[in-house]
């Protein structure tokens, strides 16, 4: 899960899907996010932490860091949150075009960064189907 900063979208994103496919019994997934112009070292923003309290979601343990080479060489798939964070990512060494692709299938998923609660609360309320299907598609091939 790629965003900005790493400090919203991706690690809500990373969070929910780890907690989805943990729930769905996919225990051999492993998550992670990080950004293309990381706020390393933070942690999750204070609206992100509490959206996924009300979710059931444990988030503040958090740090953001900075996406590398390493990440996307390893990675069988990278959700970015906007088009224009794919086309960073797509200008790392290691990025393989066919693996990248958007959280939200063909839209931009909205920064909640510096808005209100609520702002973030519709972030999770996008991702939620995003994710479900991700799980869904996870539990078919396995």
């Amino acid at each position: 899960m790629v965003c900005l900063g790493n400090i919203c979208r991706s690690p809500m994103a990373e969070l929910m899907l780890r907690d989805a496919a943990d729930a769905a019994g996919l225990s051999g997934v492993h998550v992670e996010s990080a950004g293309v112009s990381a706020e390393v070292g933070e942690p999750a923003t204070p609206h992100t932490v509490t959206v996924l309290e009300e979710h059931g979601i444990d988030g503040s343990r958090h740090v953001a860091r900075q996406l590398t080479e390493l990440m996307l060489a390893n990675a069988d798939l990278v959700l970015v949150a906007t088009e224009s964070v794919r086309r960073r990512v797509l200008t790392y060494e290691n990025a393989d075009e066919q693996k990248v692709r958007l959280m939200l299938d063909d839209v931009d998923l909205d920064d909640p960064w510096g808005m209100s609660l609520e702002t973030y609360r519709s972030t999770a309320r996008q991702l939620a189907p995003a994710i479900d299907e991700l799980v869904a598609g996870m539990r078919s091939s396995s």
